[in-house]
């Protein structure tokens, strides 16, 4: 059981709402909104005024396809012309209702991320058998949801394409159908957002004090909402009511992106660390009440590693659905139908008055940016920054000290990815903002040539991808500006070529290369076609491939395949789950003529059930037509036909039926022979022995195609509705002879810390001897692996295996070894000024540190993330963090404002405090010594404890281990604290003694003889024992 970090409602915060009921005034529904909506901040409102813009525009899915049960209500609303109301009716399974989807568009600038403050207030009712009725559902035990706020649209992308189920998902929902509303955040793995209380028992809701009291006597007494074990106490949770206007509100607090351990899940998180979540409830004619918040929380990033095609772990908050859907919902027939309704929705970067309670305090307005969102290893990077309605500002975090209200300030050089806040405050209180800045290394290029080997002007197809550059340059045989990732054909070749790409970034530059040869001859074997997909990134269509729709159509329709990552391996992959009979086709310049070739490579199920296969001199564009190699649902493998007129006589059964899971090469040619075509294939599992006979061959002597590009088909409905793979496809001339070697080769990490190791893979297909090349050396077995290490520097490492016909084929692996990075610090002060002898709460985190030292205002040693409290504040004081790790140091700084004291009051206690040494060895002691002024009474803390005179002197020791020792004095004036480190050493080995040269007498100032040491022996022995 994990510790939950919680909070209180304070008394000023609770000001800022409605006031209790029984003082409501009467507002105006319709000024009400017009003043809410209008508030600093707001950067979304929507009360279903008008049907198109409001109600119907934001309709999913294609509310002229399928509206389902989402109705545009005049007669039931908050205010305004009408509201949304979702229907709940019998036979109808869990996406009955569809959702209203807002979007704040395609660019990250205008979502919610790190340092941001996100306010989502909306208005709802429900029917009372809605929240009464216990929804049947086949898995589970989710009930209806509310709201769910999740990845926002990347830059290009439609917001249809967005999901809602991905690790940005933060949902409120009537969970288990318990009545009132709970939170969690992610889909899939479900983060819920709960915190234990002192007794063990788990709760969502209501961790504050109503009163304000920030000591409340235990969290069960205040207010007991717990869910967990069954039988507790929920007498406090704020449970829905029906036939009423219900207010919610969300607020978060996203903190810096990172890696932290979350406070509601297990293990190292990437996202948004440091975050806090706030839920508000309130009843209609009632105050809004915080009846949720948790704080520490990592808000993950992105999608997951099972799911590339969508995957962004840059991507921010920018989608809001408000629904009602309930997961695997069964139809329950007999049930009425019974509604909910939602009104008044806003969104807004500060907080947003409660209906009916006037406007919130004016707070500053304050804008923070930076002149790059990345920049090099030692960049820098211009802040710039405004306030309005602000008589302050104070910087934290990356830089520190008071500001103007506007300027700009150049900060570096940046050593790792670093966080600036600025807050600045008026006499309502304070508005912070964040900015984050990366530093990045420069750009990983890969550059890939499928065929490398053409005959005299023939054509490859280049294909690139690249990570952390902006922009691209062609060089060698091309030339040109270029995209970071794509594909482009380049021909004619006609002789041996290097293709050069050059990529920049923020990091700075780097290049690949690539040589295509010219080569073969015509008659001798040529490459028309090789693709292994390592070359795209996760989500590419490739080079040449063209998808088309459903039902054998030959109209495009893209996104049915696309490469994806699978176990560390780029494939060809379906990505489509709801249609039958879908095709790839290559369509590269020539690949319509080709004729007399064998078609070869991997393929992959993932249901026993499943349907997949290739295609064999297919007419596309012109008909839907060709020789295909396909299992059918699980059947064996089987050469079939489809099209008019065509035929396979002969024996088309391979007998190899796929096992799920399992890589299967396949090797199928197609041969134009004296007026037929001979068809022959024959499959085998992955790492077993090629059969060394076709297992399956015909004839089509009829209306036959004998020339014709190569495809994949798949059927991916109902039993098939598995993903399909494929991969290391390879499309040859017949004229050479024996099968054409291949080989597959990876590593299982393509970036390494420094003195790291990678594992490299191999399995040679139709070879006789590998040898190692590049980053490793000598003979290598046919299929294998090797771990090599440790690494300390980058290396490419090369393969190539070739057969006794001739063939040769050659695979590369390149794997980056990463400098330590160096530690990234934030630290910061709540509040950044304090009144005369008040209370401020030092806090911070750091990543790739492992020890940190406070100094100025406070000492010692820190935990690498923490918090330390600092009480009886008497005077201004720089606070200083400095951390360590193996990349170097990161040291933040933030200044606390300490107001003058009252007139008349006491003046504030002295302390000095020092040792007799700070450094000592194992054994020894130091002595502590004190004179505080203006102190009554001290106290010892740390490594002595107890009451001290105001001014003394103690001798602590022998000393086994290092130790902070703190002394804290009080007198009228306040408490004043210092702390002072001791630092134990191991004892050093003690030196031999000097060697004693055994001489008779000697002269003066020679060395002393045995003799003479003799004689003076006993002297010593007394002189010592007196």
């Amino acid at each position: 059981m994990h510790s939950r970090a919680t909070g209180v409602l304070t008394a000023v915060l609770l000001s800022f709402f409605l006031p209790p009921v029984g003082n409501a005034q009467v507002v105006d529904p319709d000024a009400d909104w017009a003043q809410r909506s209008a508030a600093p901040g707001v950067v979304y409102r929507n009360r279903f005024d008008d049907y198109q813009t409001d109600f119907w525009d934001n309709l999913w899915p294609d509310p002229a396809v399928d509206r389902r049960e989402a109705y545009y209500d005049t007669n039931v609303r908050a205010s305004g012309n009408a509201s949304l109301r979702f229907d709940f009716t019998g036979n109808s399974g869990e996406g009955f209702g569809g959702e209203l989807a807002v979007s704040l568009g395609d660019n990250p600038a205008d979502q919610f991320g790190a340092g941001d403050d996100m306010w989502v207030q909306w208005r709802q009712r429900w029917d009372q058998y809605v929240i009464d009725h216990q929804y049947a559902v086949s898995s589970g035990s989710g009930q209806w949801k509310q709201l769910i706020i999740s990845q926002g649209q990347l830059p290009g992308q439609s917001r249809w394409d967005t999901r809602s189920c991905s690790e940005n998902q933060i949902v409120v929902s009537n969970l288990s159908g318990r009545k009132y509303p709970q939170s969690y955040h992610g889909c899939w793995v479900y983060y819920n957002i709960d915190s234990a209380t002192a007794s063990g028992a788990i709760t969502r809701m209501n961790f504050g004090d109503p009163s304000g009291n920030p000591n409340p006597p235990s969290r069960e007494q205040t207010w007991p909402c717990q869910y967990w074990p069954p039988g507790s106490d929920t007498s406090g949770c704020k449970f829905y009511r029906a036939n009423q206007w219900m207010t919610f509100m969300v607020h978060v607090k996203f903190g810096p992106a990172g890696e932290a351990q979350s406070s509601i899940g297990s293990g190292i998180q990437k996202g948004f660390i440091n975050s806090t979540y706030e839920l508000y409830v309130g009843y209609e004619g009632e105050p809004l009440e915080l009846v949720h918040r948790v704080t520490g929380i990592v808000f993950r990033r992105g999608n997951y590693a099972d799911d590339p095609l969508f995957s962004s772990h840059q991507a921010k908050f920018g989608m809001f659905r408000w629904l009602p859907l309930i997961s695997f919902k069964s139809s329950e027939p007999g049930i009425p139908t019974h509604s909910t309704w939602i009104d008044e929705l806003i969104i807004s970067r500060q907080q947003i008055p409660a209906p009916n309670a006037g406007p919130l305090p004016s707070l500053p307005v304050v804008n923070l940016s930076a002149s790059a969102a990345e920049v090099a290893q030692g960049g820098s990077v211009s802040l710039n920054w405004s306030a309005s309605d602000a008589t302050a500002c104070a910087a934290s975090g990356g830089w520190s000290g008071a500001k103007a209200l506007s300027g700009s300030e150049v900060v570096g050089p940046l050593s790792g990815d670093t966080s600036f806040l600025l807050s600045c405050s008026n006499a309502n209180g304070s508005t912070q903002r964040t900015v984050s800045v990366s530093v990045v290394g420069p750009p990983v290029v890969n550059l890939a040539a499928s065929p490398q080997s053409v005959v005299p002007g023939g054509s490859t197809v280049l294909a690139w991808s690249s990570s952390a550059a902006s922009s691209c340059t062609a060089t060698g045989g091309w030339s040109g500006p270029r995209s970071p990732n794509g594909s482009e054909p380049v021909g004619p070749i006609d002789a041996d070529t290097v293709f050069g790409l050059s990529c920049s970034g923020a990091g700075g530059s780097s290049s690949a290369s690539v040589t295509v040869t010219a080569d073969a001859s015509p008659g001798q074997e040529v490459i028309l076609l090789f693709d292994d997909f390592d070359a795209y990134a996760a989500g590419a269509q490739p080079a040449g491939w063209l998808d088309t729709g459903a039902g054998n159509s030959l109209a495009p329709d893209p996104d049915r395949f696309r490469v994806v990552d699978l176990n560390g391996n780029k494939v060809f992959a379906t990505t489509d789950t709801t249609t039958t009979n879908i095709h790839s086709h290559y369509t590269a310049a020539g690949s319509f003529g080709w004729n007399n070739y064998e078609y070869s490579g991997r393929l992959r199920t993932t249901a026993a059930t499943d349907s997949i296969g290739v295609t064999i001199l297919s007419d596309y564009p012109n008909s839907d037509s060709y020789y295909r190699l396909r299992s059918w649902n699980g059947n064996p493998f089987e050469i079939n036909t489809h099209g008019s007129g065509l035929e396979c006589i002969g024996d088309p059964d391979t007998g190899v039926v796929p096992v799920p899971g399992q890589w299967y090469w396949f090797r199928l040619q197609a041969e134009d022979s004296g007026g037929q075509t001979l068809l022959r294939a024959r499959l085998w599992p992955e790492g077993q022995a090629e059969p060394a006979v076709w297992q399956a061959s015909c004839a089509d002597s009829g209306t036959r195609r004998s020339t014709g590009t190569v495809g994949l088909w798949a059927v991916v409905q109902g039993d098939d509705a598995g993903p399909k793979y494929w991969d290391n496809l390879d499309v040859r001339t017949l004229a050479a002879s024996g099968p054409a070697p291949a080989l597959s080769f990876s590593a299982d990490a393509t970036q390494l810390a420094p003195g790291g190791s990678v594992t490299l893979s191999w399995i040679g297909s139709n070879v006789d001897s590998c040898s190692a090349a590049d980053g490793w050396s000598g003979g290598k077995p046919t299929t294998g692996s090797e771990t090599l290490g440790p690494l300390s520097s980058s290396a490419t490492f090369s393969l190539t295996c070739s057969s006794s016909g001739g063939g040769v084929v050659t695979r590369s692996v390149s794997v980056l070894v990463q400098s330590a990075p160096s530690p990234v610090l934030d630290l910061s002060a709540a509040p950044p000024a304090v009144a005369y002898n008040g209370s401020s709460t030092l806090s911070w985190t750091s990543s790739d540190a492992d020890r940190c030292t406070a100094a100025g205002g406070w000492s010692g040693d820190k935990p690498v993330n923490g918090s330390q409290r600092l009480d009886g504040l008497t005077q201004t004081a720089t606070y200083t963090l400095s951390c360590t790790g193996a990349g170097g140091q990161a040291q933040r700084s933030v200044v606390v404002e300490v107001a003058a004291p009252p007139p008349g009051s006491p003046a504030a206690p002295t302390l000095e405090f020092s040792a007799s040494a700070t450094v000592v060895t194992e054994g020894d002691s130091t002595v502590l010594s004190w004179s505080a002024g203006g102190a009554t009474s001290c106290t010892a803390s740390g490594g002595w404890t107890g009451a001290r005179a105001p001014a003394g002197s103690q001798t602590v020791g022998p000393l086994t281990q290092g130790n902070s020792y703190t002394l804290s004095c009080s007198g009228d004036g306040g408490t004043v604290s210092r702390s002072l480190s001791i630092v134990v050493e191991p004892p050093q080995p003690a030196a031999p003694p000097a060697a004693v040269e055994a001489r008779e007498g000697g002269g003066g100032g020679g060395a002393v003889g045995w003799a003479t040491v003799l004689i003076l022996l006993p002297a010593l022995r007394r002189r010592r024992r007196r």
